[in-house]
Protein backbone atom coordinates (compact mmCIF):
# COMPACT_ATOMS: atom_id res chain seq x y z
CA UNK A 1 0.00 0.00 0.00
CA UNK A 2 2.69 2.07 0.83
CA UNK A 3 4.40 1.89 -2.71
CA UNK A 4 1.93 2.58 -4.24
CA UNK A 5 0.51 6.05 -2.44
CA UNK A 6 4.55 6.93 -3.11
CA UNK A 7 4.11 5.91 -7.01
CA UNK A 8 1.18 8.23 -6.99
CA UNK A 9 2.50 10.93 -5.50
CA UNK A 10 5.70 10.59 -8.04
CA UNK A 11 3.16 10.08 -11.29
CA UNK A 12 1.14 13.47 -9.59
CA UNK A 13 4.30 15.22 -9.60
CA UNK A 14 5.88 14.49 -12.77
CA UNK A 15 1.96 15.63 -14.35
CA UNK A 16 2.00 18.74 -12.42
CA UNK A 17 5.59 19.66 -13.81
CA UNK A 18 4.26 18.65 -17.38
CA UNK A 19 1.41 20.99 -17.00
CA UNK A 20 3.22 23.64 -15.55
CA UNK A 21 5.50 23.75 -18.55
CA UNK A 22 2.53 23.31 -20.76
CA UNK A 23 1.17 26.87 -19.28
CA UNK A 24 4.57 28.59 -19.38
CA UNK A 25 4.74 27.55 -23.36
CA UNK A 26 1.17 29.14 -23.68
CA UNK A 27 1.62 32.07 -21.73
CA UNK A 28 4.28 32.88 -23.82
CA UNK A 29 2.52 32.18 -26.78
CA UNK A 30 -0.51 34.41 -25.99
CA UNK A 31 1.98 37.15 -24.84
CA UNK A 32 1.00 36.97 -21.43
CA UNK A 33 4.56 36.85 -20.08
CA UNK A 34 7.62 39.51 -20.63
CA UNK A 35 10.50 37.50 -21.19
CA UNK A 36 13.72 39.45 -20.25
CA UNK A 37 16.34 40.47 -22.41
CA UNK A 38 19.95 41.29 -21.93
CA UNK A 39 18.91 45.01 -20.88
CA UNK A 40 15.82 44.19 -18.71
CA UNK A 41 16.03 45.46 -14.85
CA UNK A 42 14.40 41.43 -13.62
CA UNK A 43 15.45 38.04 -14.86
CA UNK A 44 12.61 35.92 -14.49
CA UNK A 45 9.62 36.68 -16.74
CA UNK A 46 7.16 39.11 -15.59
CA UNK A 47 2.90 38.95 -16.12
CA UNK A 48 2.17 41.50 -19.20
CA UNK A 49 -0.20 43.89 -18.43
CA UNK A 50 -2.56 43.19 -21.26
CA UNK A 51 -4.14 46.77 -21.36
CA UNK A 52 -0.78 48.44 -22.25
CA UNK A 53 -0.53 47.65 -25.67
Amino acid sequence: MMSLMATMMALSARVACGVAAWVRRRAETLRLLHLPNHRSSHMQPTPSNPYSH
